[in-house]
């Protein structure tokens, strides 16, 4: 990933339990208010809702220990803090999110912004598989079948998106490409396949 000059920010979840604790034991809440550290805060309201999202950037990676080692170029920690009221009513919790990055995240507001921008991007994607190839309506669950189709998918997708002789949305795209073999020969052309 860095060899093709790209940076990476990851969220850390519960399937790296040795960095998810080396957070929790070293980070707390009352960071956001301590003078010393870059935090940065936002709010946004609608639909009823108000969210409160707090940003903590760290360039000190001594918290990790040896476990730095295991993630090349690491310039970045983070943690990202989301409260939300519905309704007018307080906050029952806290969504807190651990970040790493490779990128040197200069302040606690370019990590929130690139966290943001991240989701946005991963939600996009989701809603358009969703709409558009209706994957979250395949019940296929056999081994790797459901992996494998997933993988198709996205290669279709891509390939449709990429297209750009035919002006229309992702389903007419699909529908072109199933009854006239011209398009599709010209939409697999676009992924060097022929």
């Amino acid at each position: 990933m860095i060899n093709k000059w790209a940076d990476y920010l990851l969220a850390v979840k519960s399937n790296q339990p040795k960095l998810e604790e080396a957070f929790n034991n070293d980070f707390r809440m009352e960071m956001f208010q301590h003078p010393d550290s870059d935090s940065y805060s936002t709010q946004e309201s609608g639909h009823g809702r108000k969210e409160t999202r707090l940003s903590l950037a760290v360039d000190d990676l001594s918290i990790l220990g040896d476990l730095v080692f295991e993630w090349p170029e690491l310039k970045t920690l983070g943690i990202v803090a989301a409260v939300r009221e519905v309704g007018g009513e307080p906050a029952k919790d806290i969504k807190v999110r651990y970040y790493i990055s490779s990128a040197k995240l200069s302040s606690a507001k370019e990590l929130l912004e690139a966290t943001r921008s991240h989701w946005s991007i991963e939600s996009q994607l989701h809603w358009q598989l969703d709409v558009s190839m209706r994957e979250d309506d395949c019940r296929i669950r056999r081994e790797q079948a459901g992996e494998n189709m997933a993988t198709i998918r996205h290669i279709a997708f891509n390939a449709l998106k990429g297209e750009t002789s035919f002006k229309a949305g992702m389903k007419r795209k699909q529908k072109r490409a199933s009854r006239n073999n011209a398009y599709l020969s010209h939409v697999l052309a676009g992924l060097g396949v022929s």
